[in-house]
C-alpha cells in the first residue's frame, strides 16, 4: 500500500514511530489539524498510500511557502514524516468511495501492522448536536485506548484530566443497550475496534464540533494532542506551541469579493 516518494531520502522504515491518522469526519477537523502538524513540525513527504478506496484527487502543493515548489503535485492520500520526532503523519484529502469502507479499514490496518508503529493515534470529530447530556458538560473532547495501550497511556491521559468516550444509546430515548458511537466520525470507530481486535496499539482522540469555520476546532485539537504527545517545541515562557498554518488555508473560503461587483 505504501509507495515511497522517489524524491525523498526516507527509506520507509516506520518501526518505533508514532502514527497520526486522521479520519474524514465532521468539519474536516482532523485534516485541518494534520495540516497544522505537517507545517509546524516541518514534516516532509515520505510517500503515498496507494488505494482504490478513495476518490482520486490531484492538486498543487498545499504546503508551499515561497511559491518555488507550488507546482509540485500532491494526491489524496500521502504520508509525511518528522524523523527527529519519530512521528509519521497521514493526510487524507478525499472521501471514501461508497461501498469500500470495510476494505479501506483493512488496507490501512494491514499497513499499520506491517509498519511496526509504536502507537497509532486516530484523530476524529463527531457531531456536537448528538452529544448525550453527560457529554454537554466539560471540554468537548474524548479519547479511547486499545487494550495494548492501557498500561502505558492511561496514566498519562488521566493525569491530564481527560475523559474516555462514554457508550451511548444508538437512538436516544428508546432504551436500547449503550454501545460505542461516534456520529459523523467516519472510519474512526471501525478502525479502533478492528485495530483493537488485532492487538494493535490504537488510540482515538476526538472533538465534538459542528460544520462551519473549523479552524479554531483544528487548532484546539492540535493543542490537545500536544498536551499528550509533546510533538512540537514550545518557546520559553509559553504553554502551547506557536502553530503554523499552510499557505493553502488562505483559500479556505475562496478569494476576496471583487470590488467591481459594487
Amino acid at each position: 500500500m505504501f509507495v515511497p516518494d522517489q524524491e525523498a531520502d526516507f527509506g520507509g522504515n516506520f518501526k518505533g514511530f508514532t502514527l497520526i491518522l486522521p479520519t474524514v469526519s465532521v468539519g474536516n477537523v482532523p485534516q485541518l489539524t494534520q495540516d497544522v502538524l505537517v507545517v509546524t513540525l516541518r514534516a516532509r513527504r515520505a510517500g503515498f498510500l496507494r488505494s482504490s478506496c478513495y476518490v482520486p484527487l490531484v492538486g498543487n502543493n498545499p504546503y508551499s511557502e515561497d511559491g518555488a515548489d507550488a507546482d509540485r503535485l500532491h494526491v489524496s492520500t500521502e504520508v509525511y514524516v518528522a524523523p527527529d520526532k519519530r512521528v509519521a503523519l497521514v493526510q487524507i484529502r478525499s472521501p471514501i468511495i461508497k461501498g469500500r469502507k470495510k476494505r479501506a479499514r483493512r488496507e490501512m490496518l494491514d499497513w499499520v501492522e506491517a509498519g511496526g508503529f509504536s502507537r497509532v493515534v486516530i484523530l476524529s470529530s463527531s457531531f456536537a448536536h448528538m452529544r448525550t447530556d453527560k457529554q454537554l458538560v466539560g471540554p468537548p473532547y474524548r479519547f479511547l485506548l486499545s487494550p495494548s495501550l492501557e498500561a502505558t497511556e492511561r496514566p498519562v491521559v488521566e493525569a491530564l484530566g481527560w475523559t474516555q468516550l462514554e457508550p451511548s444509546e444508538v437512538i436516544p430515548g428508546l432504551g436500547g443497550p449503550p454501545e460505542l458511537a461516534i456520529p459523523g466520525g467516519g472510519l474512526s470507530k471501525g478502525l479502533f475496534l478492528d485495530g483493537s481486535a488485532r492487538g494493535l496499539p490504537v488510540a482515538v482522540l476526538l472533538a465534538f464540533c459542528s460544520e462551519g469555520d473549523n479552524i479554531p476546532d483544528a487548532l484546539a485539537l492540535a493543542d490537545r494532542l500536544q498536551q499528550w504527545l509533546r510533538l512540537a517545541d514550545v518557546a520559553e515562557g509559553e504553554s502551547t506551541p506557536r502553530w503554523k498554518t499552510p499557505s493553502s488555508w488562505k483559500m479556505l473560503f475562496g478569494g476576496e469579493i471583487p470590488p467591481s461587483l459594487f
